[in-house]
């Protein structure tokens, strides 16, 4: 039965070069991209390799594909498993290795998995669930919210309105890389299963389940303090060679008499704040500090609350850091729009959405066009810490296929960049790296100096202070046309004249830095590794130049 309402947008991998028919009215040109479905409640992607790299039901992702060795939805064997087949039918994607096979069936109400182990090994199937989630529950009713170790074959995953309800498992465990949840479904040499991915809607009586599981973390947590500055995994912008502010705010709870915090581990070249230290409330529990700290990390800070009878509690952020942060605007080599997605290898490559912190892998969050692919961003902040032998810090923002003249002052997209800058506050990012002017191939090169002039003076007024701007040259549009010299010579100029600093000359990854096997716009994992590392050679340049050499004084 083909679901109604189900659109199958399937690449080329089996070598075929015609069109493939998926549904009465709807025929799909393949391409290099991850094969897309888009039914009434969720989109799904299936990676080349055959893994379910994504499932977002209402908009809301499940699936993890970005944290360590997660693919999302995967077959594992000492590793994960690369389908190396992978044929795309009617509503249906087939992927198959010599050692493991997966066939995907879709429908309006969720996916059937029928997977088959092919070698003559044990192998596992891991789906590792998305953090962001409320709950979880089990086949008897069982609930949890953090902590799982249970033999579940059947798992009920919650994210507001929305439900993710997994049948044929063996078992749920975790958290693990955070607070992740790992479903598991072990399949012996020769063996065959079927898990089902079936969407569904949260009923009353879970609503109020899951209400009174926050109740009972509440209550359990009575008495403790409430972190709002520093996040996990939040960078502050050093602000001397040595050191940089570390806000400390929050609140502490009714009847708390004493607060007192310090701050541990961290590399950097002198010494956090080991000794308690006391921090000052209002009558409403509100504290609100900045402390100077030697730039490195990441730092751990731990908060200590008192209370009557002598009673205390420490809550802690296990990891921010002082180092160097940048803001990313342009179109879509500056967002979530490589072939494959990378991941920082350094552990010190944080992102920032706007709202919250967390390690920098693809897709990065925060991106006005929303795109799920990969970025240079991980790879350009693994090379500037290693560099600089800090932690690096990226707000990324940009939004694929745009002009110059949709970035002009006061549209959305300068004013998301802006209240972007702002959030980071004055002073709290280094730059900001622009990578555009692809679209603009057409545009006069007078006209693009202009506007682009005028959107830089204008984010600087918008954000309060003279924001340093790096330009990449950037005007690729294919293999044929890999650079426009009226472009080029614009954002040249922006550099001779002061208005903004050099970045990297893009123009020259071609080939197979490029994705499509060298016949696309946008960068191949090869491309993405130098554009990245690009960046950060002449970043680190532009830091070298404002920045003294670092030494032990903390202030300085």
């Amino acid at each position: 039965m083909v679901a109604r309402g189900l659109l199958l947008h399937l690449p080329l991998v089996v070598g075929c070069l015609c069109s493939i028919r998926l549904a009465a009215d709807t025929v799909v040109t393949p391409h290099a991209t991850p094969a897309s479905v888009n039914a009434d409640r969720y989109t799904a992607q299936v990676a080349s390799d055959g893994c379910l790299t994504s499932l977002a039901i209402d908009g809301l992702e499940f699936l993890d594909a970005a944290v360590s060795v997660s693919n999302g939805a995967y077959f594992y064997q000492n590793g994960p498993l690369a389908m190396s087949t992978v044929l795309p039918a009617r509503n249906r994607i087939t992927c198959r290795s010599d050692r493991a096979g997966v066939e995907y069936h879709f429908a309006d109400d969720g996916i059937e998995l029928a997977l088959c182990n092919r070698s003559e090994a044990p192998l596992v199937f891991f789906i590792v669930l998305a953090e962001q989630f409320d709950a979880l529950q089990g086949p008897n009713g069982d609930w949890s919210r953090q902590a799982t170790e249970a033999a579940w074959d059947e798992v009920r995953c919650y994210r507001s309105d929305a439900v993710l309800e997994i049948v044929g498992a063996d078992r749920v465990w975790g958290p693990w890389q955070g607070t992740h949840q790992v479903v598991e479904v072990k399949l012996e040499a020769g063996e065959s299963r079927g898990v089902g991915l079936h969407i569904d809607r949260v009923t009353d009586k879970e609503r109020e389940a899951i209400a009174e599981l926050y109740v009972a973390a509440q209550r359990a947590h009575e008495g403790r303090a409430r972190i709002a500055s520093p996040q996990e995994f939040q960078v502050f912008q050093r602000t001397s060679p040595n050191s940089g502010p570390v806000l400390v705010s929050g609140q502490v709870s009714a009847g708390t008499t004493g607060c007192e915090f310090r701050v541990a581990g961290g590399a950097g070249s002198a010494a956090p704040l080991p000794d308690w230290s006391p921090l000052t409330f209002d009558s409403q529990g509100r504290f609100n500090e900045v402390r100077h700290l030697p730039s490195g990390g990441w730092y751990r800070l731990d908060l200590r609350t008192s209370g009557p009878e002598g009673k205390s509690s420490t809550t802690s952020v296990a990891r921010f850091g002082v180092g160097e942060v940048f803001v990313v605007a342009g179109q879509s080599n500056s967002t979530n729009s490589g072939e494959h997605r990378t991941t920082q290898q350094s552990g010190l490559v944080a992102a920032f959405d706007g709202t919250a912190w967390s390690l920098a892998n693809d897709p990065l969050p925060g991106v006005a066009d929303r795109t799920q692919g990969g970025s240079c961003w991980p790879a350009f902040g693994d090379a500037l810490s290693a560099r600089t032998g800090l932690p690096v810090g990226i707000a990324s923002t940009g939004f694929g296929g745009t002009s110059v003249a949709q970035w002009r002052p006061h549209g959305d997209l300068l004013d998301g960049t802006v209240s972007r800058m702002r959030a980071l506050g004055p002073a709290g990012f280094r730059a900001l790296l622009w990578h555009q002017g692809e679209s603009d191939y057409l545009t006069p090169g007078e006209v693009y100096f202009s506007r682009l002039r005028e959107t830089i003076c204008c984010s600087r007024l918008q954000a309060g202070w003279e924001v340093p701007w790096m330009v990449a040259q950037a005007s690729y549009h294919n293999a044929e046309h890999p650079a426009f010299d009226h472009i080029r010579k614009a954002q040249e100029r922006l550099w001779r004249e002061g208005i903004a600093h050099e970045g990297p000359d893009t123009d020259q990854l071609q080939g197979d830095h490029r994705d499509l096997g060298g016949r696309g716009i946008h960068f191949s994992p090869r491309g993405l590794k130098a554009h990245g590392e690009a960046w950060a050679e002449l970043v680190g340049d532009y830091i070298d130049s404002v920045v003294q050499p670092r030494t032990g004084a903390v202030n300085e």
